[in-house]
């Protein structure tokens, strides 16, 4: 499968990863962008076809999933605190148990091997994040909660 990987952001692993990449001779496939500012951000969304999220700690609402979707780009994540609700597999993307390099690359495989999933999943994550994440809707549903637990 023809594909690149670029990794937007920096931290502790990041040598480690790159020399990674150059024992295994994919380093031509490999792109390190380290910290991107909004506009760089918006710009590695563009190029992408899935936004991939590994995580190996618990998140409650990955911003990274959610800017990929107002791209319109799927997801693909491990499985971990507020994910599954986010991607909604298969509805929005794809998850993986964390920490299962080998569920993770099956999920490749098959994204790969699927590109028409890729725009179907990505168009209904696009519609979820405008739906239940623009500001109005998200102070409209705040004020709903509020108004619950005052009853």
């Amino acid at each position: 499968v023809a594909a690149e990987l670029e990794l937007a952001g920096g931290g502790p692993e990041e040598n480690n990863l790159k020399e990674l990449s150059l024992e295994l001779n994919i380093n031509h496939k490999v792109k390190f962008l380290g910290p991107l500012v909004r506009k760089e951000m918006e710009a590695a969304y563009t190029r992408c076809q899935v936004v991939v999220l590994p995580s190996r700690v618990l998140e409650n609402s990955p911003l990274v999933l959610l800017e990929g979707g107002s791209f319109g780009r799927p997801a693909l994540a491990s499985d971990l605190g507020g994910i599954p609700e986010l991607v909604q597999d298969p509805a929005h993307g794809w998850t993986f148990p964390s920490e299962d390099v080998d569920a993770l690359i099956a999920c490749l495989t098959s994204i790969a091997a699927n590109p028409a999933e890729i725009c179907k999943r990505g168009i209904a994550l696009r519609a979820f994040v405008a739906a239940k994440f623009r500001p109005s809707s998200h102070w409209q549903q705040l004020a709903e909660t509020y108004d619950e637990l005052l009853k």
